[in-house]
């Protein structure tokens, strides 16, 4: 059985240099949030987002239709693409296992049909919260992320304000159900593929931190794919 000589404690912890100090935080990331954690938290998120995007789709209906193979189709691509997402996420924080990523491909059937019109802030709208180092190229990709959103939802609006059956204005409080609803799942959808992209802290590398630094990280605590026994450990 292989065992570590001595643990470090937190409290040994604060009290190294501030490099040590980020290579905790970044080990217990990764170590908080493993990828099956990842991925079981999207799935619930997708899994809630279904369920009221079909709330607000009965709530807009002039004519409502409930089905049980259009409700359950929407709920299970919203559950698997929350899955997928939280997948990518996992595998980039613990930076292993990348190929698992593609288990989220068949969750983009969800922007197929009527959920179209999501797909350009699901591919888009993430650049809202981008971090360019340019501040011109920043606020140029926030512009397309937000035009990503907003675009869809102004046509929905526009589309929506008046009753072709009827040719009356839309009552109120139904328009701002409709536009309301729909810029929030927008937006929504463009914050979850935020998580494909985004910036992650993976645990470092003995390279990274140097062998002197490397040898008060506890063993596992290292990057997965350096993982060179420090000094004090030893097997039994």
């Amino acid at each position: 059985m292989a065992t570590q000589e001595s643990a470090m404690s937190s409290s040994q912890f604060d009290a190294l240099p501030e490099p040590l100090g980020a290579a905790r935080s970044s080990a217990e990331s990764e170590t908080r949030w493993p990828i099956s954690r990842c991925a079981a938290i999207g799935a619930a998120l997708g899994l809630c987002w279904g369920i009221l995007a079909r709330i607000w789709m009965r709530l807009i209906s002039t004519e409502p239709e409930f089905t049980w193979s259009g409700t359950l189709a929407i709920i299970t691509f919203a559950t698997w693409l929350g899955m997928g997402i939280g997948l990518v996420y996992g595998t980039r924080l613990a930076a292993r296992r990348r190929w698992l990523g593609l288990l989220a491909i068949p969750g983009i059937l969800l922007f197929t049909g009527a959920g179209i019109t999501l797909f350009p802030s699901f591919a888009l709208g993430s650049a809202i919260w981008n971090r360019a180092e340019s501040t011109a190229l920043r606020w140029l990709l926030a512009a397309v992320g937000w035009a990503s959103v907003v675009g869809p939802t102004y046509f929905i609006w526009n589309d929506g304000r008046f009753d072709e059956d009827t040719l009356t204005a839309l009552p109120t409080l139904d328009l701002a159900v409709l536009t309301i609803g729909y810029g929030v799942m927008s937006l929504s959808v463009a914050y979850a593929a935020w998580f494909l992209w985004r910036p992650v802290h993976p645990a470092p590398t003995r390279t990274e931190l140097g062998d002197d630094l490397a040898e008060a990280v506890p063993f596992g605590h290292l990057h997965p794919g350096d993982r060179t026994r420090p000094a004090n450990y030893r097997e039994e």
